[in-house]
């Protein structure tokens, strides 16, 4: 993510995602420790969402609306594509 706020793109108005707020989110979901997938799994998933036409630019998601890096890092959650979770084969590895 860039240093300067940007607007959202599902966000109605002028809603902006603050600069190093997704980091923030993505630190805190690790500082817990809980549930979260191994670092090569992350960087895996995090390719297939760049790949994913319902990426927007590799932040958001189309399909759920999260922030990708988020998602990926849990766990617990699976790919929202209807086509089918495209971190299926990365997870099994």
């Amino acid at each position: 993510m860039s240093a300067a706020s940007r607007p959202c793109p599902f966000c109605p108005g002028s809603m902006e995602i603050p600069p190093g707020y997704i980091e923030e989110l993505v630190a805190a979901k690790r500082s817990q420790g809980l549930d979260i997938v191994e670092d090569e799994v992350y960087r895996q998933r995090l390719e297939a969402c760049a790949r994913c036409v319902s990426s927007v630019e590799q932040t958001l998601c189309r399909r759920c609306g999260c922030f990708v890096q988020v998602r990926a890092l849990s766990a617990l959650r699976g790919c929202p594509h209807p086509g089918g979770d495209r971190w299926r084969s990365i997870d099994r590895a």
